[in-house]
């Protein structure tokens, strides 16, 4: 499992620059939620989430304290079909 979290930053800061990316992560639990106990996760994580934002405020300012480009989307060039 943390070799996968490891992947999706290292995706996250080719995509948009490590400059750009913040990861904040909670202490290690004992008790590990399951990934399919929706009703725990439900019912903790939105605490854990609060006060980690709480305890990384002044850092998570840094990233909406100022305004931002517009993103402009490039698809490729779009195909009509011939039928």
């Amino acid at each position: 499992m943390r070799l996968q979290s490891q992947n999706a930053l290292g995706q996250a800061g080719l995509l948009i620059g490590r400059d750009h990316l913040l990861r904040i992560d909670g202490e290690p639990r004992q008790d590990a939620i399951e990934l399919d106990d929706y009703r725990r996760a439900a019912a903790e994580l939105p605490e854990i989430a609060e006060r980690l934002v709480d305890l990384h405020r002044d850092r998570l300012a840094e990233f909406f304290a100022g305004p931002r480009l517009p993103f402009n989307a490039f698809n490729g060039p779009r195909r009509m079909s011939d039928a």
